[in-house]
């Protein structure tokens, strides 16, 4: 193609556009305009986490999210739609005035991005539009699994998020934050637990905590119901 083909087209191509920008709507502009905002942010996330993760990181996500199907589990779940899919964890602070937890918050949040846009096309979009970590401030008073339960029995804790399991900070995780893998607490309430898993709260990386956690708990979950129905 020559120069001057070249520039016929890149023309027609600029007349095009503006020629189906003037038949545009206000409401239509301003969609397109949002549109691309969100695909820029969406970009730029894929690369801070393409960036942040290695190639290990990569494929345990994608095991993660490949292995079993426990994303249609949870969006088949009674309180789903089409586009959300309520999911994720109730995270307990202890109420402490003197203690800034955003930090700790902030890189929680920052290592969820991570790790659902290190393979982005592999996650259900209902699933990470409905993932949330439900901040709850906590009283060192009360029994952290009292605490839980009672919140449950109030409907305190948003729909969707696991009821045989939460997450929990204290001093010793905001400290972890200084060393190479900081860790959040997982604690279950012993009546959803085995037998095995009365050892106590576990240790987990924070990196670990979607989607690897969420798949290992909803793959519990799956497992559960199949023995039932086997019954």
């Amino acid at each position: 193609m020559s120069v001057e083909s070249i520039r016929l087209v890149r023309t027609d191509m600029d007349l095009w556009h503006k020629a189906s920008k003037a038949v545009m709507t206000m409401d239509e502009l301003a969609a397109e305009k949002t549109g691309w905002g969100k695909r820029s942010a969406r970009y730029s996330a894929c690369d801070a986490a393409r960036e942040a993760l290695g190639s290990s990181d990569f494929l345990i996500i994608k095991k993660a999210l490949t292995h079993v199907p426990w994303q249609d589990r949870i969006m088949n779940s009674s309180v789903s739609t089409k586009t959300l899919a309520p999911c994720g964890f109730a995270v307990f602070y202890p109420k402490d005035r003197d203690i800034d937890w955003s930090p700790f918050k902030e890189y929680v949040k920052k290592f969820v991005s991570y790790r659902f846009h290190r393979c982005l096309t592999l996650v259900k979009e209902p699933i990470m539009a409905g993932f949330k970590l439900h901040d709850i401030p906590h009283d060192s008073l009360e029994p952290l699994q009292s605490h839980f339960v009672s919140m449950q029995e109030a409907g305190s804790i948003p729909v969707g998020l696991r009821h045989d399991a939460f997450l929990y900070v204290d001093y010793e995780a905001l400290q972890s934050l200084n060393l190479d893998r900081p860790f959040i607490w997982l604690c279950q309430p012993q009546e959803h637990s085995t037998a095995q898993e009365h050892l106590g709260p576990v240790k987990v990386d924070i990196k670990h905590v979607a989607p690897v956690l969420l798949m290992r708990l909803t793959q519990r979950d799956m497992l559960l119901e199949g023995r039932q129905l086997l019954m």
